[in-house]
């Protein structure tokens, strides 16, 4: 899941980069795969939220120092379904 979240962040911020010098046609197709990648990222907080609960020893990561805590995913899932709801409103695009 650490994977996989990397490599959606890495082609999240590629789309952005993208998104700002785009022709205004394809924006919209942009904005609905980076929409696509956040909604994936909330799926992954979730996983990786229950694993966290069970197992605190999991979601830690010794070289970068880095914890999942339960709570942070939590704040992931919201920062995701804001950035759903922002690309959404700039785009004219249906709610979730």
């Amino acid at each position: 899941m650490h994977f996989k979240s990397t490599a959606n962040q890495f082609r999240f911020y590629s789309l952005r980069e993208q998104l700002s010098s785009a022709a205004s046609q394809i924006r919209k197709q942009i904005a609905a795969e980076m929409i696509k990648i956040a909604q994936e990222e909330v799926e992954l907080a979730r996983r990786q939220y229950e694993n966290a609960k069970l197992d605190s020893t999991i979601g830690y990561e010794a070289s970068n120092h880095y914890y999942y805590r339960p709570l942070d995913l939590v704040e992931k899932v919201l920062n995701c379904r804001d950035v759903i709801d922002q690309l959404q409103k700039l785009h004219g695009m249906n709610a979730r």
